[in-house]
């Protein structure tokens, strides 16, 4: 087994080289996106997810204007504020000091983070593999591959629910190192920092120093910080390595535990405490309970990745069957995560971030090592290079798909107000952003309600499935607000009970209904263009009931 060395040296010019055009395939589609803006509009720098991806917008504003801590910008009622999402938080602290905007800091920060887990899974990679052209082909494999659900497009026509259902490998981000990539930055760095415990962890378990226990602990930390539940898979794969150490002598591992214990237990009371500061919130309860991030279905997760299931599967035959460290935890790490991806949480899927990694790394041992050579005895070389261009061209479409897909959909969406935003909506951003407060309140509807957020730093009443408490009461209740039957006082009822401070009225809000805001005298104009207004709520006076005159003061 090979060491594990730092990411950024020791690193052979072909890694970077594939580095630099990872990154150059995740930025060219945003490139695009920039120059294809129609006259009088900007990019937003939305893409892939974008009603997730303005929520990272929202909590960048959050560290745009000063603060430390996380609370619910979709849902009206202030949440506690925790430190979730300290990723973004601090992207937001960064982008105020160094004057850039949110979009460009987001997609800067991805294309590094891209940039890191490309060079860390090398190494990692490598402690497995000692020949170049195994390394090239592992790489290749996890920087650039994805499934075969992109054939599902020459198919019969399907409904989009069985659509999506059998194209993971077009939407499941987490499971696919490109598409986490072209994402978002926190997804790959959550990759890189499990990549960099697990090994740390492995060279605790062997016996090596304390500086392996402290880098455990950082990584650990950093995957509390970014997405917690990855610290349930690393404890897995690392218990597991050390029942593995300790079978063979039929004694229970003491030894291992007391190490690994070490790490584990300040970085569970970390991810604990955490969980316990979120769950002790009931917008944040309602929140997690909310957001469901299910497995697909088996017949789905075959495309995930295609044939490179079956040439993982060649490797892990392959990877039990070697006495090694690195094989043992890629093997333990493919295994684990193919149970927990069907345990019956409402985050499952979420278990699936990296699953990409030992994916790879076992295809690439089950093609190299086992498949190739058994090919060779039967098939000319040439017939075994044509096999492996064919399955690799196979599921490398997958990708290009999904980048070209999103480059054109910039092209041919020019009014998408999730891709641009257009000169009266930019008009109200900045007079929000210059008048408002983080934690004033906006009513508008659902799409409105998501980007608001993200580019005007205001909480909203209504703008995402998940983060949104009781979501379908609060765009029911939008709904109401807009028709023209509505009672005022009952509007009035709404404003206050969230605390609305201002009303947003563009294109969507009036195809709710005919009710005009102008007419309200509960409603102020604040900014007027000829297709967006935004007024402020203002106070209405409660009006006395009329009460007739004692019977000693009327005349006559």
């Amino acid at each position: 087994m090979r060491p594990f060395r730092h990411p950024l040296s020791n690193t052979p010019r072909w890694v970077w080289v594939w580095t630099a055009l990872f990154m150059l395939a995740g930025a060219l589609p945003y490139a695009v996106g920039w120059l294809a803006a129609p006259e009088g509009a900007v990019f937003t720098g939305v893409g892939i997810n974008p009603l997730d991806t303005n929520t990272y917008l929202a909590d960048m504003q959050v560290g745009y204007a000063g603060r430390w801590l996380f609370t619910l910008p979709y849902t009206a009622t202030p949440s506690r504020p925790v430190p979730l999402f300290m990723f973004y938080i601090l992207l937001g602290h960064f982008a105020r000091l160094i004057s850039l905007s949110l979009p460009l800091t987001f997609h800067l920060a991805r294309l590094a983070c891209g940039g890191l887990f490309a060079v860390t899974a090398y190494h990692f990679l490598a402690r497995c593999f000692d020949r170049p052209g195994e390394q090239k082909l592992a790489l290749g494999l996890l920087l650039f591959t994805g499934g075969t659900g992109w054939l599902i497009a020459f198919g019969p026509e399907l409904s989009e629910t069985v659509r999506v259902e059998l194209t993971p490998d077009l939407w499941l981000s987490d499971a696919v190192s490109f598409l986490a990539m072209l994402s978002n930055g926190h997804f790959t760095l959550s990759m890189t920092l499990m990549m960099g415990m697990i090994v740390a962890g492995e060279r605790l378990l062997a016996g090596h120093g304390k500086r392996w226990a402290a880098l455990a602990i950082a990584a650990g930390l950093g995957i509390v910080l970014v997405h917690a539940h990855q610290i349930a898979v690393v404890g897995l794969i690392l218990g597991g390595e050390a029942l593995w150490r300790a079978w063979p002598q039929r004694r229970f591992p003491w030894a291992e535990a007391c190490r690994l214990a070490v790490v584990f237990v300040p970085v569970g009371l970390a991810a604990g405490a955490l969980t316990w500061l979120a769950h002790s919130d009931p917008s944040l309860e309602r929140w997690l309970e909310q957001g469901n991030t299910q497995t697909p279905p088996v017949w789905g997760m075959l495309n995930l990745y295609g044939p490179v299931w079956f040439l993982a599967l060649a490797g892990l035959w392959h990877a039990v069957q070697t006495d090694s460290t690195a094989w043992r935890g890629v093997a333990l790490w493919f295994v684990i995560v193919l149970v927990l991806v069907y345990v019956p949480v409402n985050f499952q899927r979420r278990f699936m971030e990296g699953w990409h990694v030992p994916v790879t790394v076992l295809a690439a041992a089950g093609l190299s090592r086992v498949i190739a050579p058994s090919l060779r005895t039967r098939l000319t070389a040439r017939s075994v290079a044509l096999i492996g261009v064919t399955l690799l061209a196979l599921v490398a479409a997958s990708p290009a798909r999904t980048a070209i897909s999103l480059t054109m959909r910039f092209v041919q969406r020019p009014g998408d107000p999730f891709f641009y935003a257009h000169a009266d909506e930019r008009g109200a951003e900045r007079w929000l952003r210059a008048h408002a407060r983080l934690d004033d309140v906006a009513l508008a509807y659902f799409y409105t309600g998501n980007w608001l957020p993200g580019r005007a730093g205001v909480r909203v009443l209504v703008g995402h499935y998940d983060q949104t408490a009781n979501a379908r009461d609060r765009l029911a209740d939008v709904v109401r607000f807009f028709d023209a039957g509505t009672p005022d006082a009952e509007r009035i009822a709404l404003l206050a009970e969230f605390s609305v401070d201002f009303v947003y009225v563009g294109a969507d809000e009036r195809a709710l209904g005919s009710f005009d805001p102008a007419s309200a005298a509960y409603l102020a104009l604040v900014y007027a263009s000829p297709s967006v207004q935004l007024y402020r709520v203002v106070p209405v006076r409660p009006v006395m009931a009329s009460v007739p005159s004692p019977p000693w003061l009327t005349p006559g």
